[in-house]
């Protein structure tokens, strides 16, 4: 996460309050790792990234890499998922 996913989640704190941004966080979180598993199993490459337990020596810094996956695209479709809920945990339990 950079600096502006950070912010992002901040506002969406704001807005959504602290119940909502728990369940944005989760729900965000689990939207990103089916993103990055599709991203990596459409470029044939999970399965050298599973054997490798995901430890790669170079760094991934661009978006054509199939590791990168943005947090602040994931949090935003989830921020707007939870406001469309309702707002907050309570809504969905």
């Amino acid at each position: 996460m950079g600096g502006g996913d950070i912010k992002c989640a901040g506002m969406i704190g704001a807005w959504l309050g602290p119940q909502g941004v728990l369940l944005v966080v989760l729900i965000g979180s689990l939207l990103g790792i089916a993103w990055g598993m599709g991203r990596l199993w459409l470029s044939k490459s999970l399965g050298v990234w599973i054997l490798t337990f995901g430890i790669k020596k170079d760094a991934p810094d661009t978006f054509d890499d199939p590791r990168v996956v943005p947090a602040g695209a994931c949090l935003v479709v989830a921020a707007w998922t939870v406001w469309m809920m309702g707002g907050g945990i309570s809504a969905v339990f």
